[in-house]
């Protein structure tokens, strides 16, 4: 999905690719962890990043909808009022998007406990 976003600063607002991990009891609120463009190789190497699928060939789309290379990251995550959701591209494989939510738990206990939440 695409989700119009202020960078982890508090600055440059864009819309952004993310991944919801989240939903509100009333389902008009959801918790998404952003997504960037802005990477490289050695960014793939923190615990908190995870690369999602994309394709540059519209022959052959990824699942995601994605194309071009994007990663979560697992520390960046907010909460976003249903409506302001720009729009709709694909799914992240079963088995990636767990691994998202378990860095997600990681990082949102380990802020909790250090009071930073």
């Amino acid at each position: 999905m695409w989700v119009k976003l202020l960078d982890p600063q508090g600055g440059n607002e864009k819309i952004r690719p993310a991944v919801v991990v989240d939903l509100t009891e009333n389902g008009e609120v959801c918790i998404v962890v952003a997504g960037t463009t802005k990477f490289n190789d050695t960014d793939l190497l923190r615990p908190d990043v995870i690369q999602l699928p994309y394709s540059t060939s519209s022959d052959t789309p990824s699942r995601t909808g994605l194309r071009c290379k994007t990663a979560v990251i697992c520390t960046w995550f907010e909460r976003i009022p249903v409506d302001e959701i720009q729009d709709r591209t694909g799914n992240v494989p079963t088995v990636l998007y767990n691994a998202i939510l378990r860095r997600v738990k990681e990082n949102y206990q380990s802020k909790k406990a250090s009071g930073d939440t």
